[in-house]
Parts: C-alpha cells; structure tokens; sequence
C-alpha cells in the first residue's frame, strides 16, 4: 500500500485527535488527503514526530490515543526516544 492509501482510509478515523506529521514528504501527502486544525506538521523537525507525539499523549494523560505519522527510517532513527 502506498502512502496516499494509507492516508485516505486514515483520515475518516480521526475526529478531533490533534495529529502529529513528520517533516517532508507525509506531511504534504496528509495534507493534500485532508487539512485540519488538528494536524501538526511539523516543518524543520526531522524524525522528532515520535517525541512530539510522545509528549502530546503524556501532556494529555487520561485522553484517547494520539496518533502521529512518521517515515520509516526516522522511526528507526527514534526507536530509543519511543521505548527509552
């Protein structure tokens, strides 16, 4: 599947859950799917959507999940930022 799928049958998942996008490519790709005021795009912060995210979702203990979308290899890169 490629990204732009991927994006289209997630964006009628999210309702008003702020959502995290890594720098590049996926933040213009879920911005063409769907633009909202929820969306973070996180322009100049290569592979930190995990540790925004992270920080979102701790921000907001209690809260639904908060999604965010990162690239494959930053999420590589972030693996010790998710689990340390």
């Amino acid at each position: 599947m490629k990204g732009i799928e991927a994006f289209h049958k997630l964006a009628p998942l999210l309702k008003n859950e702020p959502t995290v996008l890594a720098n590049g490519y996926i933040s213009r790709e879920f911005f063409n799917v769907t633009d909202r005021k929820e969306n973070f795009y996180m322009i100049g912060s290569m592979g930190l959507a995990s540790s925004i995210g992270l920080g979102v979702a701790l921000a907001q203990m209690g809260a639904p999940a908060r999604p965010f979308v990162d690239a494959l290899g930053t999420a590589f890169q972030a693996v010790m930022r998710i689990i340390g």
